[in-house]
């Protein structure tokens, strides 16, 4: 386990407050099971499990900012092509959640804590362990088993694109971009989804506030 103690923003989407530590934990290794007691120890909504079951699943980590309840599980998936995503993304609509995330980043891996780079991470699910933050599933558009041009997101999922200062392709950034701005008017930003079963109180999405993500 490592402990961060500065504020880190070239390895976290959101970057962590200086003034607290980030403890960071890896929890799964690639081929081994989530069980159904870490979802209930959680909170997480049906569905999760079989996504971080999924065979293309790999390492696990937990990111802890001290004096905050929400700790952030975050999973690594090695795809191989558009075909893998797409049946990443089928299993990431099957999640009983009221809202869910894609972000799509210009990047061409996760650039996680452990290891730095070289990682060959396409993309990275995270979830929160309140009461079932929004399920997100980020995309690192420079890999090459992910093209825009093939690239299908339902209309149940909300689409973002992630800033980043580091030095990145221009013309992709763009094209992010493009997409992004293409399913909003087409679809808008979804509240509730109307696809997804009507869940209990203590199940609905928290605040988008609350989930600080692991990878960048």
């Amino acid at each position: 386990m490592r402990t961060i103690s500065y504020t880190v923003c070239a390895l976290f989407i959101i970057c962590l407050p200086a003034s607290g530590e980030t403890t960071i934990e890896k929890v799964a290794s690639e081929g081994q099971p989530i069980t159904q007691t870490d979802v209930e120890n959680f909170g997480w909504p049906d569905g999760v499990i079989d996504l971080l079951n999924h065979p293309l699943r790999s390492n696990g980590w937990t990111y802890r900012n001290v004096g905050r309840k929400n700790v952030t599980h975050s999973y690594a998936f090695n795809l191989r092509n558009p075909e893998d995503l797409h049946s990443i993304i089928d299993q990431l609509l099957e999640i009983r959640s009221e809202t869910i995330r894609i972000i799509l980043y210009p990047g061409n891996e996760a650039r996680s804590p452990v290891p730095l780079g070289g990682n060959g991470t396409a993309a990275v699910f995270s979830i929160g362990s309140e009461k079932a933050t929004t399920p997100t599933l980020t995309l690192y558009l420079g890999h090459p088993a992910i093209s825009l041009d093939t690239l299908s997101i339902p209309k149940e999922v909300n689409v973002f694109k992630q800033f980043v200062r580091e030095e990145h392709d221009k013309d992709l950034d763009q094209a992010i971009d493009n997409f992004v701005a293409k399913h909003k008017r087409k679809h808008g930003v979804v509240r509730i989804r109307t696809d997804a079963p009507k869940m209990s109180e203590s199940k609905k999405t928290a605040p988008e506030s609350t989930l600080n993500y692991g990878f960048q």
